[in-house]
């Protein structure tokens, strides 16, 4: 749906509008320039994000967004770096009309998002991935230690953008789905449950089932229930950014088994409470131990496990840093042995009560040094034996 053509000037002569550059169900985007309506100085490149409401309870949803935004915008400027600037919103058309929309005037970004980046690079390092999720993550910590604090709830590659020339990432959609407290007051209106399944912790199953069976029942129930304060944490996001470090690094998800069109929501959440995904310093010995401990961290939903959860991004992100250094303890051995995992496939769990080890024997720095060794005094053996039967024949 075009809502403007290009090259028009629209708002008093505010935005000139350049190109159409994204459009989705229910919006879509332009590229505008922006100029001093006063004097039309131009002042920046700007994109226009034009969302379609059809009744009330939509457009308070986007007001939500709207009020996140202002929250963010209002945070000191050196730490929104890797979070997309909003300017400001205006509004088009009318409900009796049919075509209500609300438009927000965001910072533009010359690049593309995360998920088209991976299609485009089938693999990338671990130390490039790391490098992508400390910028997310910092972004995630504004969000997180703003007052009231944002719980994000929907982040994944589709939500961040990539400037492909300083590969500098910042997260660009952070509206609809957050939600954020007061003393765990709920102070935006949305109160769905939605995510996008592969990165939403299994709590989530624990909320969908328990408001049902309550409205089944004509059960009352509060937003400051100790459920929604279980779910709509700091960990929602710690376990979404888990899961886009593990697809970074791998290309496919966690329980990738389980996350295809065959497989019910309900599978692939209860992933996350049956089994340990597999470690992928036992499939790629490159990869340092200490991504494995911070991965088991991200995703530690079984009861005996809790205790392993990271308390805040500002942890998650101190290990990010200590998992550059080989030396250090957080790549010696695994915080979660390999004797207390369950495994999806019966042969992974075989492979690995075969080494029954942190980590591959083969690979420990004893018996590569002790291989070392051995090998070198077998072959002065040896040639001490050709040198006393070369002596033995003069």
């Amino acid at each position: 749906m075009d809502v403007f053509a290009i090259n028009e000037f629209i708002q008093n002569n505010k935005f000139q509008i350049l190109a159409k550059i994204g459009q989705g169900g229910y919006s879509v985007v332009y590229k505008a320039n922006q100029y001093n309506p006063d004097n039309n100085e131009f002042i920046r490149v700007v994109a226009i994000k034009v969302i379609f409401v059809k009744n009330q309870k939509e457009a308070d949803l986007v007001y939500d967004e709207l009020r996140i935004s202002n929250l963010i915008k209002n945070a000191d400027p050196s730490s929104k770096k890797h979070i997309v600037d909003y300017y400001e919103y205006f509004e088009l058309g009318s409900f009796e009309t049919n075509d209500k929309a609300i438009c927000m005037v965001i910072e533009y970004l010359n690049g593309i998002t995360l998920r088209d980046f991976l299609n485009q690079n089938k693999s990338i390092s671990y130390i490039k991935a790391i490098e992508f999720i400390k910028q997310i993550a910092h972004g995630i910590m504004l969000f997180h230690e703003s007052e009231p604090s944002v719980i994000h709830r929907d982040l994944k590659p589709e939500n961040c953008m990539i400037d492909l020339q300083t590969e500098t990432i910042k997260i660009f959609d952070y509206g609809i789905s957050s939600v954020y407290y007061d003393q765990m007051k709920i102070t935006t209106i949305d109160h769905d449950i939605k995510c996008t399944v592969p990165y939403a912790p299994p709590t989530i199953l624990n909320l969908y089932k328990e408001l049902t069976k309550r409205k089944k029942n004509n059960s009352s129930f509060t937003y400051k229930d100790q459920l929604f304060k279980d779910v709509y944490n700091k960990h929602y996001d710690l376990h979404s950014l888990g899961v886009m470090l593990y697809e970074l690094i791998t290309n496919q998800y966690p329980f990738f088994k389980f996350v295809d069109e065959k497989s019910s929501d309900e599978a692939k959440m209860r992933a996350w409470y049956n089994y340990d995904y597999k470690p992928l310093s036992l499939s790629n010995p490159t990869i340092p131990i200490g991504i494995d401990n911070i991965l088991i961290r991200c995703f530690a939903w079984k009861n005996d496990d809790r205790c392993l959860q990271y308390v805040n991004v500002k942890q998650f992100l101190a290990d990010l840093e200590l998992v550059k250094a080989n030396d250090l303890i957080i790549n010696q051995e695994l915080i979660k042995p390999f004797n207390k995992m369950v495994f999806e496939s019966a042969d992974e769990i075989k492979l690995h009560s075969i080494k029954n080890e942190h980590y591959p024997w083969y690979l420990k720095k004893w018996v590569v040094l002790l291989t070392v060794i051995s090998l070198s005094a077998l072959a002065l053996i040896l040639l001490i034996v050709i040198i006393l039967k070369a002596v033995g024949r003069i």
